[in-house]
């Protein structure tokens, strides 16, 4: 393999929140045995990288400056490589101008695929679910929430 290795999501919240965000990270396997005091070349890469962003959590939350923020809670993580067929959600931007609040930037999206809405914070690739749909996991994934909403359809 080559110097990046490994391209994973690390999915988390605040504590005691609902929305659910990613972050995509490329880290070689040396990288992630950083610090590990076990012999690291017996875990799996999803172990590995399970292992390293719930100590990149804990490590924002020791070295956070801010008194007054609200720590993170590790949610779980994925290896890109090895995501399900239809997870990802297909966004497309809903909004023909960038929209400025007193906030910042921002624009909002719908999935081409199952309809859920989220809204996009500056220029990054992280999107946070409407509240809508931030409530319940099963929105996080493109598949599952495709499938809950055509349950909850049928049922009316």
């Amino acid at each position: 393999m080559g110097l990046i290795d490994m391209k994973f999501v690390l999915m988390w919240k605040q504590k005691g929140g609902k929305s659910v965000f990613e972050e995509e990270y490329e880290k070689s396997r040396t990288e992630l045995l950083r610090g590990i005091s076990t012999d690291g070349s017996k875990l799996s890469p999803k172990r590995l990288v399970d292992f390293w962003s719930r100590s990149i959590i804990k490590w924002f939350n020791e070295t956070e400056p801010n008194p007054k923020a609200i720590p993170r809670q590790y949610v779980s993580s994925r290896l890109i490589d090895e995501a399900p067929a239809g997870a990802a959600h297909d966004w497309e931007k809903t909004n023909l101008v960038t929209i400025m609040s007193g906030t910042g930037f921002y624009d909002t999206y719908k999935c081409r695929v199952c309809g859920v809405t989220a809204t996009r914070y500056g220029t990054g690739e992280r999107f946070t679910l409407d509240k809508k749909y931030a409530k319940t996991a099963v929105y996080v994934r493109c598949d599952t929430a495709a499938a809950h909403l055509a349950k909850k359809a049928a049922s009316k």
